[in-house]
């Protein structure tokens, strides 16, 4: 944000969008689309896409004769350029196609993003993963305003219609056939603003069918850029006379209060040109502020002394302000009246999804009164942690506006996997590692236990099993012997303590017999031997 060389810049900072697609550069523009010298790669945000001469090969460049110097490094373009090391058909003792012979033109493997125009159906190749750039993460030419397609986002777009500009359709202006005086015939600028709604609404051009006077008293807040629905002084498409087919009289908003007008407002309602009465009663600048207090007492007193018109026959200044004020309050003039939009006046009409009267982005209702959603460009408070305006998975911003990280659901660099859930005991662990034997963490229906040692003579086996008797190794501190077998007469019982004279069971090979008693007299002496 700045301060820009624009009229109303003098007063109020102003935002880089306010004025993109005025035809002149401001700010942190890098070019206008309507500003014919920024040439035809100027994108609708005024930002430059692909341009010849920019390091990026797109189709268009691809297919000039020869390619352009952007396109140097274009496999299949009969040219060996760094970093290629060959090119199809140009050696038949060096193959270059791929398969059975080296990687196409000697470039490793061709991808989307890696910076080369080289794969079937690529139309450009910027070497990022970026949108909004003209190029996209799928490597197609981004659409935008005047690429031949209406978007359902646009009005119109300027390659289709000719009195499109900026993709938002024209509004009209005209100056009212009857003329009136304060106070007799109208009494308030409300009152001013209802002979232009009678006038103008259903007029062949008008689009929006809502008009405003342009007219101001003394108080600042009465005049018409205070007036004005907020989207208005973003409008960037062109004012045309009602009735005058593609007559200019303003191109957008900030044309329309620049001090200048391309042609003047001098056809009415009807679209006949107005020959005589060439005045309308304005108290407003050029710029669309309240020019003081020469209002007629507010449009009420035909006795009072001065009120300040405009001329309707000129294009400079003084089509809103002839200075000094000269005309006596009892005389008749007419009224300017000026197409503008419903949105921002808290209204919702017509194809309006929302309409909370500001001009605020980061609420529920944009400032184009269409209700804030994931993916609007626009971070909305408390709900989202980001919105850049595109579907990629790839960069800071998911396509479900959060912040991208472990847990969103999206596999980024360095994590291998991301299931988008809290649970740490399935397939993919909290941290976006995949389970494994001796992450120290039991994964459910895989794993009986997980102590993320390795460790084999505890509780938990190496293979995350239970450690158990007969599984073949000697469980510390619980058993005597695993000899993983279910022989019950060697040195291992299958309870797994150590075979001893005396338990009841003839050790094979050590001893003769085992009576488990301690009678030293009968058949089975007290070491196991036959008595």
């Amino acid at each position: 944000m700045g301060w820009y060389l624009d009229p109303k810049c003098r007063l109020q900072r102003c935002e880089p969008l306010d004025y993109c697609g005025d035809g002149a550069l401001n700010g942190p523009e890098k070019c206008d689309p309507n500003d014919l010298s920024s040439g035809q790669y100027c994108l609708a945000n005024c930002q430059l896409g692909p341009y010849p001469g920019d390091n990026v090969c797109t189709a268009i460049d691809l297919g000039t004769v020869p390619p352009h110097e952007d396109c140097d490094a274009v496999c299949g373009d009969g040219r060996v350029t760094p970093p290629e090391t060959c090119e199809p058909g140009l050696d038949p003792n060096m193959p270059c196609d791929g398969p059975g012979g080296i990687a196409p033109c000697g470039i490793g493997n061709p991808s989307c993003g890696d910076g080369f125009l080289n794969q079937a159906g690529e139309q450009c190749d910027d070497g990022n993963m970026n949108a909004g750039d003209g190029c996209s993460p799928g490597c197609m030419l981004e659409a935008g305003c005047n690429d031949g397609v209406k978007a359902p986002t646009e009005e119109c777009d300027d390659a289709i219609d000719p009195l499109c500009k900026g993709c938002q359709l024209p509004r009209r202006v005209f100056v009212t056939s009857d003329q009136y005086t304060p106070g007799v015939h109208f009494s308030s600028i409300t009152e001013a603003e209802n002979f232009c709604k009678t006038l103008g609404t259903g007029k062949l051009g008008s689009t929006s069918n809502t008009w405003m006077v342009w007219m101001s008293e003394s108080a600042s807040a009465t005049a018409p850029v205070n007036r004005v629905p907020r989207s208005n002084t973003k409008f960037g498409g062109k004012y045309l006379l009602l009735g005058a087919g593609d007559v200019v009289v303003a191109e957008g908003w900030a044309g329309l209060t620049s001090g200048m007008l391309v042609n003047p407002i001098n056809r009415t309602e009807t679209g006949a040109v107005v020959m005589n009465g060439l005045r309308a009663w304005t108290n407003t600048t050029a710029q669309g502020t309240s020019a003081g207090a020469n209002d007629c007492v507010k449009w009420t007193d035909q006795d009072a002394p001065l009120g300040v018109h405009g001329d309707v026959a000129s294009k400079t200044s003084t089509w809103s302000e002839v200075f000094p004020p000269s005309l006596l309050c009892a005389v008749s003039n007419r009224f300017y009246c000026i197409e503008v939009s419903r949105c921002g006046d808290g209204s919702v009409q017509g194809d309006e999804e929302c309409d909370d009267g500001n001009d605020v982005e980061t609420d529920a209702c944009l400032g184009t009164c269409r209700n804030a959603k994931c993916g609007d460009g626009f971070v909305r408070q408390g709900v989202e942690e980001c919105d850049d305006g595109n579907a990629s998975s790839l960069d800071a911003c998911s396509p479900t506006c959060k912040l991208t990280g472990c847990g969103d659901g999206f596999i980024q660099d360095g994590e291998e996997c991301d299931d988008g859930n809290q649970s740490n005991t399935d397939g993919c662990l909290n941290t976006c590692k995949k389970a494994t034997c001796g992450d120290g963490v039991v994964w459910a229906k895989w794993e009986y236990c997980d102590d993320g040692n390795d460790v084999e003579t505890d509780a938990c086996r190496n293979d995350c099993t239970s450690a158990g008797c007969g599984d073949g190794v000697v469980w510390a501190g619980m058993e005597d012997c695993d000899d993983g077998n279910d022989v019950d007469t060697d040195a291992c019982r299958n309870k797994c303590i150590a075979a001893t004279c005396g338990d009841k069971v003839v050790w094979a090979g050590m001893e003769d017999c085992d009576d488990g008693n301690d009678n030293d007299n009968d058949a089975c002496t007290n070491q196991c031997k036959n008595g």
